[in-house]
């Protein structure tokens, strides 16, 4: 009998994605010979192609990048079994991430994933985590269905003929940053840390965090890895949310923390499912760093002290613009309001000056520049009214008619906006067109900012 608009009760199988999908029968669920059913719903006219094919389960091995090759408008069974013992690292697996990578970046790659071998319930959205050049999964210990010793099952449909590659990772312990880039994978609602070894007391350490999606409040920990955002062991942080940030933990500042050296933390807790690229780099800037459109810096500013800010972009070589500055200010429950000066002019590379000898020039850097004698523009600035932020993470209790309460540290933060107008023409030549900014905290407090 053909069964032209089934029931609930008359259906053996169901598939309701969007787009492309497939209905898997796992073995077992048919014989030879059976006359198999299909009905497609549309909730408007639609076009659409159909096609049935047997497709057998290819297993991964843990840190081998596998290539595969299957046809377009496909779907492959994949298998991996998460190890009691991570072998890359000699403990207890405590995470997993599984990468998917087509050979053409950018192809369109769906990835489901199964936690059994019937595929009765497969979750959608599976490879929620965006990379560069495909989608990967992450799973571990705090995650539902995290098991060891059993395997975790994905279907993976490729819209277009070409090969993908597949690696599997397990891990036991806090992930290192090292080389170019790191890939931050974090679900959703997690506190996450990777670890980073400094390796040189005078040497300031920028932490460049690029998202690909998701969004995240950053910390920076030395020595003892933080649990939670209320640690004693952080340091920096990314007060406010943007998808492009830089850290910056100058060598004076890891002096007074009494840590020049050795081990810290770069941690992140997700408000959302998080994909990154993470750069750490190691550099004698001295408190000198290149600028770059859309992007938030984050460092601390002593009693006295300042940065700079070099900025360019090509257009300024050629055309008229504006270019606007955004800086806020945070500061403890003690309230200094004490005004931020930032001083600004054009510069280019001829005008670098050395710190001594024997280190290489700083493009638009000043060396020995003093509030004195700024040499500089003093930038005119609209503040901002003042703005109370309560710690959402209780640290302390007080009493309220005679109950307690958990209650959490207040900070103000003030912020300033700010624009300049570039005029081309006052560029020193035309292959360099760059603006130095310095930050200055006047501030006569101790307290940093």
């Amino acid at each position: 009998m053909l069964i032209t608009n089934p029931t609930d009760n008359e259906i053996d199988w169901q598939c309701q994605r969007d787009g492309t999908d497939t209905c898997i029968l796992p073995k077992g669920s048919f014989e030879i010979g059976d006359i198999l059913y299909i009905t497609v719903f549309c909730m408007r006219e639609c076009d659409y192609s159909i096609r049935a094919y047997y497709a057998e389960e290819v297993e991964v091995a843990e840190l081998a990048r596998t290539t595969y090759r299957w046809g377009g408008h496909s779907t492959a069974l994949v298998k991996f079994k998460i190890p009691l013992m991570s072998k890359k690292e000699g403990s207890r697996t405590q995470g997993i991430e599984v990468r998917f990578q087509p050979e053409r970046p950018y192809s369109q790659v769906d990835v489901f994933v199964s936690y059994d071998d019937t595929y009765n319930f497969i979750q959608d959205k599976a490879a929620q985590h965006i990379l560069h050049d495909g989608v990967a999964y992450a799973m571990n210990t705090y995650d539902d269905h995290w098991c060891v010793e059993c395997y975790i099952y994905f279907v993976v449909t490729m819209k277009d003929d070409m090969r993908i590659y597949i690696t599997a990772d397990a891990q036991s312990r806090v992930q290192s940053l090292r080389g170019v880039s790191y890939d931050m994978l974090i679900n959703e609602g997690r506190f996450k840390c990777y670890s980073y070894s400094v390796g040189s007391i005078r040497n300031d350490v920028q932490i460049q965090i690029e998202h690909l999606q998701g969004n995240a409040d950053y910390y920076l920990a030395r020595r003892d890895r933080p649990s939670s955002p209320i640690s004693s062991a952080i340091k920096l942080s990314t007060p406010s949310m943007h998808p492009r940030q830089v850290m910056i933990a100058t060598a004076t500042d890891r002096a007074q923390w009494d840590a020049e050296l050795g081990q810290y933390y770069v941690c992140a807790e997700s408000y959302s499912t998080v994909s990154a690229d993470v750069i750490v780099k190691e550099e004698q800037n001295r408190h000198v760093y290149g600028a770059h459109k859309d992007w938030q810096y984050n460092f601390l500013l002593q009693q006295g002290g300042h940065t700079q800010l070099i900025y360019e972009q090509d257009e300024l070589w050629t055309r008229e613009a504006d270019l606007h500055i955004k800086a806020t200010v945070w500061s403890s429950q003690a309230g200094d309001y004490t005004p931020l000066k930032i001083y600004y002019g054009l510069c280019n590379d001829n005008e670098g000056e050395a710190f001594n000898e024997n280190d290489p020039p700083i493009q638009c850097g000043i060396a020995e520049w003093s509030s004195d004698n700024p040499g500089l523009e003093l930038l005119t600035v609209t503040e901002q009214p003042v703005e109370y932020h309560g710690d959402r993470y209780a640290t302390k209790t007080e009493y309220t008619n005679g109950l307690p309460v958990e209650v959490g540290d207040v900070e103000i933060s003030f912020t300033y906006t700010a624009k300049v107008h570039h005029d081309p023409s006052k560029c020193a030549n035309d292959e360099s067109c760059k603006y130095i900014f310095i930050i200055y905290n006047p501030s006569a407090q101790s307290d940093t900012r």
